[in-house]
């Protein structure tokens, strides 16, 4: 039937479960943070910008470095 070894075996491998999941939890987490650090490293946080709408073509472009939208009469030339 259940004899002590047999229980002692099972609450051990149970255990071992436990540990092994709670291990691999840390671990994502770890490898997770160290994801979003290095991304957040390479990109620098774009500055936001005001937008101006062309009055040619109606495109929306930043008010400051503009470039033309490439068509005639076009009032962001540089």
């Amino acid at each position: 039937m259940f004899s002590f070894g047999k229980l002692l075996v099972l609450a051990l491998m149970i255990g071992a479960v436990v540990v092994v999941g709670r291990w691999l939890r840390r671990f994502e987490r770890l490898r997770t943070a160290r994801t979003r650090d290095r991304a957040a490293a390479v990109r620098p946080p774009r500055a936001i910008e005001d937008m101006v709408k062309c009055r040619t073509c109606g495109v929306y472009i930043p008010t400051h470095g503009s470039e033309d939208c490439g068509r005639a009469g076009c009032p962001h030339r540089r």
